[in-house]
Parts: C-alpha cells; sequence; structure tokens
C-alpha cells in the first residue's frame, strides 16, 4: 500500500523538478537539479589521483581504523565473493584479498572480490593501485 503511494509522490517530484526549475544544493551555491550528478562526478574525476591522500588528512588516518574494523567483522572466508559496491580507488577490496590471501587453505577454493564505481577515475586509480599491490589483474569482461 505504502509503495502505491510513494510511486505517484516520486513522479510528481520528478515533474515539478524538471517544469519547475528546481535546484539543489551542491557545496555552498544552488544549482539545477539536472546538474548535480555530473558536477559530483566531476569532483571525483578531479581528486581521484588524491582520494586517498584527502581522507588520511581529513580524517587523521580514522578511515583507516573503521575499514579494517568493517572487514573484520564480514570474516572473509576463502571460497567467498565479495562486491565493494560504491568501492572507489578500492581500500577495502584491498583489505578483503589481504584477508583472503592469509586464511587461503591449501585447496585453494577460489575466492573472488570484485570493485563496482561510477567513476571511471576512481577506478583507474584502484586498478594502478591493486596492479602495483598484486601484479596483472584478471581482465573484467
Amino acid at each position: 500500500m505504502l509503495r502505491r503511494a510513494l510511486l505517484p509522490a516520486r513522479r510528481m517530484a520528478r515533474a515539478l523538478s524538471t517544469d519547475m526549475g528546481a535546484t539543489t544544493h551542491f557545496g555552498s551555491r544552488e544549482v539545477p537539479v539536472e546538474d548535480k550528478a555530473r558536477l559530483v562526478g566531476e569532483v571525483f574525476h578531479g581528486v581521484a589521483d588524491n582520494y586517498d591522500r584527502m581522507n588520511d588528512v581529513l580524517s587523521l588516518g580514522v578511515h583507516r581504523c573503521w575499514k579494517d574494523a568493517f572487514v573484520a567483522a564480514l570474516h572473509p572466508q576463502p571460497g567467498a565473493a565479495f562486491l565493494d559496491v560504491a568501492g572507489g580507488t578500492g581500500d577495502i577490496a584491498f583489505r578483503l584479498v589481504d584477508r583472503l590471501q592469509a586464511a587461503a587453505r591449501a585447496d585453494g577454493e577460489p575466492s573472488a572480490v570484485m570493485v563496482l564505481d561510477i567513476n571511471s577515475s576512481m577506478l583507474k586509480v584502484g586498478e594502478e593501485r591493486a596492479a602495483e599491490r598484486y601484479g596483472a589483474l584478471p581482465s573484467s569482461g
């Protein structure tokens, strides 16, 4: 019942945002709603090469602690498959790979760790880091 009520409300909101020139916040300015996704994408394309360093500075390194805690809570086991959605440069995926390699069994049960991100620049940085860290990467398709 609730879902039926939400669908017309979403359609109405979408129609109003395009028909009335709706705006939204982007930093300290107002921008057209339809421009926001592109602007956010441009920001991530622009910072991709320094994203991990920025996380270190802005969080005083605390982001590493919560990422370690997150992966530890997952308790990854050999043979498992993981998809890191919005994985950016791969920080969490690298932690998963390291844990899986440390727990690898003699039977060699394969594991998989994949990173998905909408921003190609962030993925490129992650691919470069992975190649430096682990050598050649398997083809993505």
